[in-house]
């Protein structure tokens, strides 16, 4: 007897779906924007030195103030020539930064018709500090008798560093908070660690994810956000008092019909802020609060520019 094996598929199994798209991530930091720490000095008149020793070039000496420790790059180009006297003499220059002299190079001049050109590129052979730096174009006459010395000459420095400006952020997530009643829900509390007696100010952005909950995991998940400036003062003992330039709106625009009942607030609070949420009506659902603080000052930890 032959057996016949048949395969079927129950009507009330279907293949399985992908589960639903998760809540975008908070918007990434903004671009630095600004430049590297850099001065420029020229010199257009000839000048020229006897000195058997390496003296300053007058008016060509600069400062180059670093944020963070770094290497210096120094760029000079010149022209070189006899300044007095008709015989061959040798004329040599370096830079120095913070006193302290490199790249040394000479140049021969044959005599008063004689001139030249030369450069000097040096990088710091050291990490500099953060600070002022000093670099100087220095010369002397390394043999002769005549005076040689420079017509014109340029100089750039620059700190290896990037450039520093408003980037990072400072914020903080929220857990998954259960909406279980038609009232508003607090789904994050921020408490403010600012220093004691200043008044501060930054820019606040709250988002909520929402989603709804259903007996097969959630779904129709949605997400809004609101953005708003937000003053701060300090009394004595560091407690915070915060006050909103406008009535934070919420765009929730991305929410959905199922989720269009929903409404959210950010409010000052006692040293801080809240952020929450309401529920459609009688809709069981669950939501998760982020916030962050865009740096106005790259130079500020807590995300907050002081304007005491």
């Amino acid at each position: 007897m032959a057996t016949v094996v048949v395969s079927f598929v129950p009507a009330f199994l279907s293949a399985p779906t992908a589960g639903p798209t998760g809540p975008a991530g908070p918007t990434g930091p903004e671009a630095t924007v600004g430049n590297m720490p850099n001065n420029y000095v020229e010199r257009t008149s000839p000048i020229g030195t006897t000195s058997a020793t390496l003296e300053d070039v007058s008016g060509m000496a600069l400062t180059v103030t670093l944020d963070t420790a770094a290497e210096i790059c120094v760029l000079s180009a010149f022209e070189l020539a006899t300044q007095s006297g008709a015989s061959a003499s040798t004329i040599a220059i370096a830079v120095s930064i913070d006193g302290v002299d490199h790249d040394e190079m000479s140049r021969y001049l044959s005599g008063s018709s004689d001139t030249g050109i030369g450069a000097i590129v040096h990088r710091s052979d050291d990490v500099l500090a953060a600070g002022d730096h000093t670099i100087k174009l220095r010369f002397r006459r390394a043999s002769g008798v005549s005076t040689p010395g420079i017509n014109h000459a340029h100089m750039v420095a620059f700190g290896m560093q990037g450039a520093v400006g408003p980037m990072a952020t400072v914020g903080d997530r929220g857990d998954k908070t259960a909406l279980s009643t038609d009232s508003p829900t607090t789904l994050l509390e921020q408490t403010l660690s600012l220093g004691n007696s200043g008044k501060f100010v930054g820019t606040i952005t709250a988002r909520v994810a929402i989603w709804l909950a259903t007996a097969n995991g959630p779904t129709k998940v949605g997400e809004t956000e609101a953005t708003v400036t937000a003053y701060v003062e300090t009394n004595a003992f560091g407690v915070a008092t915060m006050q909103f330039t406008l009535v934070p709106v919420f765009d929730t625009d991305r929410l959905g019909s199922a989720l269009a009942g929903s409404d959210f607030a950010l409010a000052p609070s006692t040293g801080g802020f809240t952020i929450s949420a309401t529920r459609p009506t009688g809709v069981a659902c669950y939501a998760r609060a982020e916030w962050w603080i865009r740096k106005r000052d790259g130079t500020d930890t807590t995300g907050w520019e002081s304007v005491s």
